[in-house]
């Protein structure tokens, strides 16, 4: 008899087998196999994981870190449609020079609507450059109570931001809270927050990913 085994890097393999028993232990063999795999895997890029800064998100264990920005395609959409209507406006209201006056406003109102109303995230982000995770954190917990009584502020933050950013504010808040308890040596209220995270946002990469090499280090420290 021949087994037809479809491991999880959908591979078909075959092999010659003579009772249930040894498929039970074929299978067995490649999901160890494979959870070696992923295991080296997650190691090795895990240097990169440590490196990341995600649309104005630390994470992992070093505060210098470069610049991964995450943009919405649709908010990028909504926000040139708001700057055309802008433009339109004033072409019409001020004709020759409508499309200057037009482009100044627009970024001015840009500028305005990004600084005053994520005022708190702004802070917390100065503070963490700064390195002061007190503060940082702080900033990042008031940042997290306003866009949880506005929560509509968040959710259209195409418009009333004018952000582009694919996460809410909301969402950054958390795991920039995360973050600073890793800073802090705090990994048991990380953890327990980044589970919150992947609850609230099952789509986090950046929770999953903490979350991993919080439980690596703590496998490697037992």
């Amino acid at each position: 008899m021949t087994a037809n085994l479809a491991d999880d890097y959908g591979l078909i393999l075959r092999f010659p087998v003579k009772t249930p028993h040894e498929v039970h232990q074929i299978k067995k063999s490649i999901k160890l196999k494979v959870i070696e795999i992923r295991r080296r895997e997650f190691l090795e890029n895990f240097d990169t994981f440590r490196k990341i800064k995600t649309n104005n998100i630390f994470i992992g264990m070093s505060a210098n870190v470069p610049i991964v920005r995450q943009v919405s395609q649709s908010a990028i959409l909504i926000i040139i449609l708001v700057w055309a209507v802008f433009i339109a406006f004033f072409t019409i209201l001020f004709q020759k020079h409508g499309i200057f006056i037009g482009v100044v406003l627009f970024s001015g109102l840009l500028i305005l609507l990004q600084q005053l109303i994520p005022s708190s995230h702004n802070k917390g982000m100065k503070a963490i450059k700064q390195k002061d995770f007190k503060a940082a954190l702080e900033h990042f917990e008031l940042s997290l109570d306003f866009f949880t009584r506005n929560a509509w502020v968040d959710k259209y933050r195409a418009v009333t931001m004018l952000s582009a950013s694919k996460m809410c504010y909301r969402e950054m808040a958390l795991c920039n809270i995360a973050f600073c308890y890793v800073q802090a040596g705090q990994a048991e209220k990380a953890k327990a927050l980044y589970e919150e995270i992947l609850k609230q946002y099952p789509d986090n990469g950046i929770a999953y990913y903490a979350l991993n090499s919080i439980n690596t280090f703590s496998n490697q420290a037992d």
